[in-house]
């Protein structure tokens, strides 16, 4: 018995030995630092492609690097001299690529708005050519809804289905009127 009369029995307490408490620290840590990671990653997905455009120009871009860096006898200039090489061989063209396409689509859309006025039933247009079993059935799902657009040439669309944002001194007026049609 116990030496203190009338004492409740003791109940059964496990001791955690230093091994349990190791293990539940691991645990706990690698639980701590996956989340941690989970949620840098959450926080970068935006910035993927261009981390990853930018990794691949490096990669790319290295030997060009060591060979300007053998010839050019300071560290600065070298890096210099290979960012503005890799700025008009890589940065200027593809900015003048993107901008012959800009100007080319500006150039197609009246071509286009013509040609959508010549052909004003395009789900019609679209059920007679011989199509393929699923995009037959896209070009049915797409009848009515191009039967009920209005296009006509040189002024803006008389029935649109969005609304259009009109300013009016400092306040944005949200509205359905034909004369705001932003869908044109």
């Amino acid at each position: 018995m116990s030496d203190v009369p009338n004492s409740p029995p003791s109940a059964p307490s496990r001791v955690f030995s230093s091994v349990d408490r190791e293990r539940l620290f691991i645990a706990f840590f690698f639980a701590a630092y996956f989340f941690l990671v989970y949620q840098l990653l959450l926080i970068l997905t935006p910035f993927m492609a261009p981390l990853i455009a930018a990794v691949m120009l490096a990669l790319v871009a290295y030997p060009v690097h060591r060979l300007i860096r053998r010839v050019v006898r300071w560290p600065n200039v070298a890096a210099t001299l290979t960012t503005l090489l890799i700025m008009f061989t890589v940065v200027v063209p593809l900015s003048i690529l993107i901008w012959l396409l800009l100007r080319e689509a500006a150039a197609v859309i009246p071509v286009s708005r013509d040609w959508l006025v010549s052909h004003r039933d395009v789900g019609a247009l679209l059920t007679r050519l011989d199509l393929p079993g699923p995009i037959a059935a896209i070009a049915e799902t797409v009848r009515p809804w191009s039967a009920s657009i209005s296009i006509s040439r040189g002024s803006r669309s008389t029935r649109c289905a969005r609304p259009a944002m009109r300013s009016r001194g400092s306040a944005r007026i949200w509205s359905r009127s034909s004369s705001s049609c932003c869908c044109t």
